[in-house]
């Protein structure tokens, strides 16, 4: 019984950690989210391929102009803002998620 106790008094001290928060500091357009996206190496960083599917070639779309045509419709939007202020790539998808 005495065992149970330390144990459950010792799990009771690891501290929980939260996740990390949002940053308040929203400012920022496309161009400076997708400059942090880059910055961080995050997946969309490169923007869209195009028709034929590969990077390096006439057809692509940049990370702006992606973001820029998503913020442009009605009801969508990455949250540039947010997404410019990230630190890390795993908060990326929370600040688009808070968007809606």
């Amino acid at each position: 019984m005495r065992k149970w106790l330390v144990v459950l008094f010792l799990v009771g001290c690891i501290p929980i950690v939260p996740p990390k928060p949002l940053p308040d500091d929203m400012a920022g357009g496309c161009a400076e989210a997708c400059a942090n996206l880059a910055l961080l190496k995050c997946p969309g960083h490169e923007g869209n391929p195009g028709e034929d599917g590969e990077f390096g070639t006439a057809d692509d779309i940049s990370c702006t102009d992606v973001c820029e045509e998503i913020e442009s419709q009605p009801g969508g939007s990455m949250n540039p803002g947010c997404v410019a202020n990230v630190e890390s790539c795993d908060l990326v998808d929370r600040c688009v998620a808070e968007e809606d």
